[in-house]
């Protein structure tokens, strides 16, 4: 496994179109929920990725907020 940390200006477009699409399957498409899934805070956030083979299989975006350490968007790649 290969684990990266980046800001949203460290990520490569194929790195944001990965989160971007894995976020958008799991929490919106796979759970029924339709919202913004893109918002500001992946401006501010540091996001974790893990690649296996090349291939994105586990995401999560890190920031704080109000004085402390908040994880959102966890997911791993169902295959």
């Amino acid at each position: 496994m290969e684990w990266q940390a980046k800001s949203f200006d460290e990520l490569s477009r194929e790195e944001f179109f990965d989160i971007a699409y894995e976020r958008i399957r799991t929490f919106v498409i796979a759970q029924h929920r339709p919202y913004q899934e893109i918002d500001a805070t992946d401006k501010v956030a540091r996001h974790i990725l893990g690649y296996q083979a090349g291939q994105l299989v586990v995401y999560a975006r890190v920031f704080r907020e109000a004085g402390h350490v908040t994880f959102g968007r966890v997911l791993t790649i169902p295959e």
